[in-house]
């Protein structure tokens, strides 16, 4: 028993120096943790930016330094023993960091601010945490090898040109939780595939999908009450449609074609809402009978 307890005591002594000796990631039983130098830049060269205050922290700028690889954002971060949780990623923090490949981000972040992530044009997978709640302009934007992406559940809006011109991207599982998709959302996504609209939708905005070229099917949910001009142009959808009036659920999307001159339309009896710029440039067109609905 005596030489047992001596074991275990040199084992739990070599494994504490161990601990104390290693620099990289400090793990606790609940979160993952790394120091900063004197520049505030941790051990991958991540820099951020320390309120005394609130004893918060957020991921700034990175251009100045060569962020590359897998990255792990942690949840603290600790200068002169002091601890600052992460909560925010700032605006532009990786802009432009192309040799990056793949972020993982923590769940005390709750805020991603505008073109965090734009042009990162290595990033593969990036796995959101689960309290942010809205993507904000340009976060992905130019990410052009991005594939996976995973939302999580609380999302609700996702502000313009958010995935902007990520062109590798299949598919996107969007949260039943989000509400709307701004304009030029996902533009140029031109391997998007796959996309599902919640049953909470509301509003998508101009362009969201402009030259989507292989998406085939569309559904849109009964809760979307506004649809901006070209939402859907040259998708692989909109090719398929007849010369006409193009119907989405209850709302008249647009007219494709040319239209005969003297056109009178009347719109199905069920008709809730005209698309904007739903009959835009049709110069044949004489009236339009619209029912009660």
């Amino acid at each position: 028993m005596r030489k047992f307890c001596k074991l275990l005591s040199i084992f739990l002594l070599v494994l504490f120096s161990f601990v104390n000796t290693v620099p990289f990631f400090v793990m606790s039983a609940s979160a993952l943790s790394d120091k900063l130098d004197a520049n505030n830049t941790d051990t991958q060269g991540i820099i951020f930016t320390l309120n005394e205050k609130t004893s918060t922290s957020a991921v700034s700028d990175t251009t100045s330094v060569t962020i590359s690889g897998n990255i792990v954002i942690p949840d603290i971060v600790t200068k002169n023993g002091k601890q600052y949780r992460v909560t925010e990623i700032e605006a532009y923090a990786f802009y432009n960091c192309t040799s990056l490949t793949e972020v993982v981000i923590p769940d005390s972040v709750i805020v991603i601010e505008d073109a965090a992530f734009r042009n990162c044009s290595s990033i593969t997978k990036i796995t959101l945490p689960k309290n942010v709640r809205i993507i904000e302009e340009e976060t992905f934007y130019d990410c052009t090898s991005l594939k996976t992406v995973n939302l999580p559940a609380g999302i609700t809006d996702i502000y313009d040109k958010a995935f902007f011109n990520c062109e590798s991207l299949p598919s996107i599982i969007l949260p039943e939780s989000t509400l709307k998709i701004g304009t030029d959302a996902f533009k140029y996504c031109d391997n998007l595939e796959e996309i599902t609209f919640p049953e909470r939708l509301t509003e998508i905005g101009g362009n969201a999908f402009y030259n989507c070229k292989k998406i085939s099917q569309i559904s849109i949910p009964n809760s979307v009450i506004s649809i901006g001009r070209n939402a859907f142009l040259n998708t692989g959808w909109y090719k398929n449609q007849p010369d006409g009036l193009i119907y989405l659920n209850k709302i008249v999307y647009k007219y494709k074609g040319t239209m005969p001159a003297n056109t009178t339309i009347t719109l199905k009896n069920d008709t809730k809402i005209i698309a904007d710029e739903a009959f835009s440039r049709c110069r044949s067109l004489i009236s339009i009978k619209m029912p009660d609905s």
